[in-house]
């Protein structure tokens, strides 16, 4: 149905311009009256496709969710080649990201986390990823320093600050107890820590 409006305003455009090209009306009233008619036709399908192509529903959305993520994969391969070249033990951190993919995708199933969290899970992957790279400047306190590496990065394509943002405070988060001053994060569900940008971090007393 898309096509048909497309080709029927194609169709139009070049039914007004050969019949100005071959002078076909008799008068300037004939002309405008063809003109007006010509225009509301084509106002219509025009209208009909901006409908179906527009909104948070339209089908132009519905495309770009089905398009390929391989631009979204391949700036992240770069984060996490970046991050295996300062991480003396990257071994290791393949080691905690598949297991913190494990945990998230039980949280989920089990419904204390919800999947809908937009790039949630690859995140959490990244954080894994990178958690120590901090080690590549200094064995004291590498969590702060693998937290301010991450925050100097650009995002990747189809992130936001806020998702590089929130890795950067997974990382510097991640073990140990909740920042000082805060005790009331410890009532909070692991979702609400997670929407609120505290990170999913393990509360150890």
């Amino acid at each position: 149905k898309l096509q048909d409006h497309l080709g029927e305003i194609h169709d139009l455009d070049l039914l007004w311009a050969n019949a100005v090209r071959l002078k076909v009306f008799r008068d300037q009233p004939a002309l405008e009256h063809w003109q007006a008619l010509i225009e509301q036709a084509r106002k219509k399908r025009v209208d009909a496709y901006r409908q179906r192509m527009l909104g948070a529903t339209s089908l132009w959305n519905l495309w770009r969710t089905e398009l390929p993520a391989e631009p979204n994969v391949g700036a992240l391969a770069r984060i996490e080649g970046w991050a295996r070249a300062l991480d003396p033990q990257p071994r290791h951190a393949r080691h905690v990201a598949t297991l913190a993919m494990e945990l998230y995708d039980g949280l989920c199933a089990s419904g204390l986390l919800s999947p809908q969290i937009k790039n949630g899970r690859e995140t959490l992957r990244t954080a894994a990823l990178m958690h120590e790279i901090g080690r590549s400047k200094t064995k004291a306190n590498c969590h702060k320093s693998s937290s301010g590496l991450i925050r100097k990065l650009r995002a990747p394509l189809g992130w936001s600050a806020e998702d590089l943002a929130t890795a950067a405070r997974l990382v510097r988060h991640h073990r140990g107890r909740f920042p000082p001053g805060r005790p009331a994060l410890t009532r909070l569900s692991i979702e609400q820590l997670w929407t609120q940008g505290t990170g999913a971090q393990a509360h150890r007393p």
